[in-house]
């Protein structure tokens, strides 16, 4: 199991179990009591100063009664409760009542008790008949202007899928035939496959701030990057896993079939391939929210703002090859980048639901509309040394001077993303997420897709001739998804 997996599992464990203990403790004086209930949480406005001999007394309709004298205590607790027949009926009706909870009670995280989880006066506060957002709605969001969130992801992309590029074949096989695909005995050692598409580990970063106190208006950034993935081949006819034959197929026009450039071959080349292939993605959003719905069993925010993503691909295949007969070194490379950069407008809703005064269920749902600018960078280089001297020249084997530079695409995409998260609460500004996410982008150029396997040996830039390899620029689309744990603190 990846060791992000395992910290998830391990973290989950922990928080599970930590309510149950959080119950099982005995009331402390941080709290008070009201209509037959323990509220773990101590509003500020019920700190106040009281003297010794005073203390404040609940009617069990939430409305305060009087002062009155007790020995020791100074907060309101369970012993201190009196009943309306302990006083005198005239002493009562000069009382005014006075709402004994405010609207700070409900907003203010309560960690170590009950909850309030109904709207209306009943509770203590009132929402409005269609709990609009406005300062005299209800809202269970705490009362901070800004919140921060930083989490460790899990993920896994959609991979880079790649021709054949290295083949071997059995001994004995003829040297035309060596390394040829559709050949009997030939067989693929690195290439038809999709590559760079096992889990990764990565990071997101989010930085919001509301714009007023009744928190209907705030403005959200956010980053996410995954930590590069890379996969890299190595063949050779010495050492331990040793090809007599090695081999890199392609289509060749001038004899109209397929052919090998052949790197070792008993008692003809000797030598060896490389073959390095690696995937980034990252991106980030600016967003502004809007509340559109405060209920304490519901929030929604609606989203509308920038979105950035980014995908790079870069493939690099080397090989040296020595002759037997003459020593002469053959050294090539070719070289495929892509870099894929999307910028669009961005709509979305973000919905919260209140599990208990613990746990907390959120979900996300954004669609962005955009433009993708892919660039194919492709360049290629052959050297070869003789007793003679050294000879450089442009163009490897796949890249040659008819696909050679830089290759620019500008085409309309769209990002979907989906969401969901788990939070848990441990402090009044403290709490734990995990979640999962799906990510799609619809367009996006590939570096093993500009891999063009025909190839023209004999081009020589006249008009009648074939020019290939050609730039394919075929697009797909790509998909990230996986899991994600962090920290969220508002402040």
């Amino acid at each position: 199991m990846p060791r992000p997996i395992q910290a998830i599992v391990l973290l989950i464990g922990i928080s599970v179990l930590a309510p149950c203990a959080a119950m099982g403790q005995s009331h402390g004086s941080g709290g008070y009591w009201d209509r037959g209930r323990w509220i773990g949480y101590m509003p500020p406005h019920l700190k106040q100063t009281v003297s010794d001999e005073q203390a404040v007394v609940a009617r069990a309709d939430g409305s305060r009664l009087a002062e009155w004298p007790v020995e020791q205590s100074s907060v309101p607790s369970q012993r201190g409760r009196h009943t309306q027949a302990s006083y005198d009926q005239e002493s009562l009706e000069e009382i005014d009542p006075v709402p004994l909870m405010d609207e700070s009670v409900m907003t203010a995280p309560n960690v170590g008790g009950g909850c309030q989880e109904s709207c209306g006066p009943g509770a203590g506060y009132d929402c409005g008949p269609d709990c609009s957002p406005d300062c005299g709605g209800c809202t269970l969001f705490r009362q901070t202007t800004f919140w921060t969130r930083v989490e460790s992801l899990g993920w896994w992309t959609s991979g880079m899928n790649l021709p054949p590029l290295v083949t071997t074949s059995v001994a004995g096989t003829s040297q035309e035939e060596a390394g040829v695909l559709g050949e009997e005995g030939t067989s693929i050692l690195f290439g038809d496959q999709a590559v760079n598409e096992d889990s990764r580990s990565g990071i997101r970063a989010v930085l919001g701030m509301w714009l007023e106190p009744c928190q209907v208006h705030g403005i959200e950034f956010s980053y996410i990057g995954l930590g590069t993935e890379s996969t890299v081949f190595r063949g050779s006819d010495t050492g331990q896993g040793a090809h007599a034959i090695l081999g890199r197929p392609f289509g060749n026009l001038e004899l109209l079939g397929q052919d090998a450039n052949l790197i070792a071959y008993p008692s003809v080349y000797s030598g060896w391939v490389s073959v390095d292939a690696s995937t980034k993605f990252q991106g980030t959003e600016l967003l502004l929210r809007k509340a559109i719905k405060r209920c304490p069993s519901s929030q929604v925010d609606l989203l509308v703002g920038y979105r950035w993503l980014q995908l790079k691909d870069d493939l690099l295949i080397n090989q040296h090859a020595v002759e037997a007969q003459t020593t002469t070194n053959i050294d090539l490379y070719d070289w495929f980048n892509t870099k894929n950069n999307f910028h669009g407008a961005e709509f979305g809703l973000h919905w919260t639901r209140p599990l208990n005064c613990l746990w907390t269920l959120e979900a996300v749902g954004k669609f962005a509309l955009g433009n993708t600018r892919s660039v194919v960078l492709i360049d290629g280089q052959t050297t070869t040394v003789t007793t003679g001297g050294t000879t450089v020249t442009d163009g490897g084997l796949l890249a040659q001077e008819s696909n050679m530079g830089s290759h620019t695409r500008d085409h309309f995409a769209t990002v979907s993303e989906i969401g969901l998260n788990l939070k848990r609460r441990f402090t009044p500004r403290l709490e734990m997420t995990f979640g999962y996410t799906f990510l799609y982008l619809s367009d996006a150029l590939r570096a093993g897709d500009q891999i063009d396997m025909n190839v023209n040996l004999a081009q020589d830039g006249e008009p009648t001739q074939i020019a290939s390899p050609a730039v394919p620029m075929k697009s797909d689309g790509f998909w990230a998804q996986g899991l994600h744990l962090g920290l969220e603190y508002a402040f």
